[in-house]
Parts: C-alpha cells; sequence; structure tokens
C-alpha cells in the first residue's frame, strides 16, 4: 500500500471514529489502549494504571539517565518512590515530588482530592539521609551524596527546648 493509500485509510477511520463516538467513548478508548501499551512495555510496566503525562515522562527520564529515582521511606515503614531531576535537584525539589506521589497516589485510592497540609508536615518531621537531618531546603541532592536508588527517610522533629529557649 502506497502512502497516499495509507493517509487516506487514516483520515476515513479517523472520520469514522469521530462521526460514531462520543468524546467519553474516545477518552476511555484512549485510556484502554494506554494501559494496554504501558502493560505490555517492559520500561513503563511499573507504572499505576490512570498513568499521568508527567509519570510517563519522568519514568522516561530515569530510563535516559537524566533523573533519579529516590525512595522515601515514612515512619510507618511504607516506602515512596519519588523521581527528581539529576542535574540541579534540591531538597525542596524531592518534597515537592513526594508531595506529588503521595496526592496521586492518594488520588487514587479514596477516588476524590485529599487536604495535606504539607507545611504542618514539613514543620513537624525531617527528611533524614545518611543520618543527616536534611535542614536546608536549598541544598543539591549530588551534594548531599543522594544518588540514584537512594533512601531517605521521615523523622519527627524533636523540639529543642533548652535551644530555642535561649535564641
Amino acid at each position: 500500500m502506497s502512502d497516499q493509500e495509507e493517509s487516506a485509510k487514516d483520515e476515513e477511520v479517523t472520520e469514522r471514529v469521530d462521526s460514531h463516538l462520543s468524546h467519553e467513548e474516545l477518552v476511555n478508548m484512549t485510556k484502554t489502549t494506554l494501559n494496554t501499551l504501558i502493560k505490555n512495555d517492559p520500561l513503563l510496566c511499573d507504572l499505576p494504571e490512570n498513568v499521568t503525562l508527567d509519570e510517563i515522562n519522568a519514568q522516561i527520564a530515569v530510563i535516559q539517565g537524566t533523573a533519579l529515582t529516590v525512595n522515601v521511606r515514612r515512619e510507618d515503614g511504607e516506602e515512596v518512590k519519588v523521581i527528581v531531576d539529576q542535574r540541579d535537584a534540591t531538597v525542596s525539589h524531592l518534597k515537592r515530588a513526594f508531595q506529588r506521589s503521595t496526592h496521586l497516589r492518594l488520588l487514587r485510592q479514596r477516588g476524590r482530592k485529599v487536604a495535606v497540609s504539607w507545611t504542618h508536615i514539613w514543620k513537624t518531621n525531617w527528611l533524614v539521609f545518611a543520618g543527616e537531618k536534611l535542614r536546608d531546603d536549598n541544598s543539591k541532592l549530588r551534594d548531599l551524596g543522594i544518588t540514584n536508588r537512594a533512601t531517605v527517610n521521615f523523622a519527627k522533629r524533636y523540639r529543642d527546648k533548652l535551644r530555642s529557649k535561649y535564641e
């Protein structure tokens, strides 16, 4: 079949699909096709159903070596996989990526938005890597020794009453 014949056939199929399927049906068909493609791709098969474009792009960046996968271990022992840019990622980027990942996980579990006070969470918890608290949000992950597949832990912030009393 020539390129012109293929093009004409594609246009015909597109017209047929456009005229017979509603927007909702097309969205469902696209989601189903995308999920099938992802499940059958050895590089993308770890992604969840109803994956977002950001999640696909992040996974591709990891495969290409331009992003890091960091596991954030919560206090309950659950690990959350977070993907951040490898070059200029900071503690702040890691926190935002954790927030995005948690938001998507909660949305998928509960089927609706869940309000989380991230200000409260970051005021009451530290991220800790290799026994060191990640105090400076502007510190670069690579300068802190955080590499691909590293694990960062949550730790409760306990107020040092003596220090705060005399400062």
